[in-house]
């Protein structure tokens, strides 16, 4: 159980890689090309086993989109992961640095 988990975490993690990494400049076409692609097999009706055959149709899309990502994650260029790109502390308040819950006041 705790694999699974894990394994899911590791996903979540790819998934906010590659969506970072998509609109990133330093990303190859190539891969961005292989990202849209693995997005649309996903959402197509075509499979590569039909999903009536029990058990089968839904693990051929799961092995797929996780040896995809993975692979695509591996390509990478470095200089995508040392640029975080984390929004500025000051970007969701005003001017003032008034906080959401109003609770600072103006000297």
């Amino acid at each position: 159980m705790n694999r699974i988990l894990a394994r899911l975490l590791t996903l979540k993690h790819q998934i906010i890689i590659l969506w970072h990494a998509f609109w990133h400049p330093a990303t190859p076409l190539y891969l961005k090309v292989l990202m849209l692609s693995v997005v649309a097999y996903v959402i197509s009706p075509i499979d590569l086993l039909p999903d009536f055959l029990v058990g089968l149709g839904i693990v051929d899309d799961v092995l797929l989109v996780a040896i995809a990502m993975n692979w695509i994650v591996g390509k990478l260029p470095r200089e995508i992961f040392s640029k975080q790109q984390k929004p500025s502390p000051q970007s969701d308040f005003d001017d003032d640095g008034a906080t959401i819950d109003g609770t600072s006041r103006r000297l």
